[in-house]
């Protein structure tokens, strides 16, 4: 479904907009890109409403146009308003940061900022940018538990003095982690960690709906998969204004997204009436 057909599904139907009439609405469905960020720009109404909609379905994409995207709505609307019918993953998230007000539904699911990095290892394949900072965390815990075990089975079973001990102690620990500790690349680590950098600080500047000082930190750093499922509760603790979508958003999603198996993005206008031609199961409030 390309732009021409959203906009012919627009203006056909059965009213079901009446809450919706100030605003303009945005379906964006599919991997976020610098191109999709064009598109969004080229394509917004020259006359706009104050208020946009954004109808969000994502697995992510690239973080540098979800904050284009972000930055250009705030810029252009008086209020921003992001709905998850679904999966809004990664750099859809960091787009949802960006929001005045999130509306998820209960099928409705954001995922952690850790932004992903190519896997040199694996062709076509990411990785999280946390996965080599918590592979150390691990390997630094591991370490010194394993320095404090020894070290107290050499002196208790030994009867070596606690100086004499303690070498031991240090050799066998090296000689056990230096070979793994020598396998994680410098270079690696730094883009890792200036991916999560670009994270926090895209993140900080259009934070405007995040809740406390935490929340960005949380996103980035303190989830232990990039697939963590953020649910609509869940979120509410994230962000200041969360809530479930309105009958006309849940109808206005079943009507423009039943049918959008491939990617979409495409205006249309809240004072037209949505046709709802498909029989796909509705957004749940």
């Amino acid at each position: 479904m390309d732009s021409e057909q959203v906009n012919g599904k627009v203006g056909a139907g059965t009213g079901v907009s009446s809450d919706l009439s100030d605003s303009d609405i945005l379906i964006y469905t599919g991997p976020i890109t610098r191109a999709g960020f064009e598109q969004v720009v080229r394509e917004n109404p020259c006359e706009r409403h104050t208020k946009v909609l954004l109808l969000l379905a994502t697995l992510g994409g690239d973080a540098d146009a979800a904050y284009l995207i972000a930055r250009f709505l705030r810029r252009s609307y008086e209020h921003f308003t992001v709905f998850v019918p679904s999966l809004c993953k990664s750099a859809g998230t960091l787009l949802c940061v960006g929001a005045h007000e999130i509306v998820m539904s209960e099928t409705g699911e954001l995922g952690p900022l850790d932004v992903q990095v190519r896997n040199p290892e694996e062709l076509g394949n990411y990785a999280s940018g946390l996965d080599v900072p918590q592979a150390i965390d691990f390997l630094q815990q591991k370490a010194l538990d394993s320095l404090r075990g020894t070290l107290d089975d050499i002196v208790t079973c030994s009867g070596l003095t606690t100086k004499r001990s303690s070498k031991i102690d240090t050799d066998v620990t090296v000689g056990l982690f230096a070979p793994i500790f020598a396998q994680i690349d410098p270079y690696r680590l730094g883009r890792n960690a200036r991916a999560l950098l670009i994270a926090r600080q895209y993140a900080a500047r259009i934070g405007g709906n995040v809740a406390t000082d935490q929340t960005l930190e949380r996103l980035v750093a303190g989830y232990s998969s990039h697939s963590f499922s953020i649910d609509r509760d869940e979120a509410a603790e994230l962000f200041q204004s969360v809530r479930p979508p309105t009958q006309a958003e849940s109808e206005l999603a079943r009507g423009l997204l039943a049918d959008s198996s491939h990617p979409v993005i495409a205006w249309a206008r809240g004072e037209d009436q949505v046709h709802l031609e498909s029989e796909g199961d509705p957004v749940n409030e």
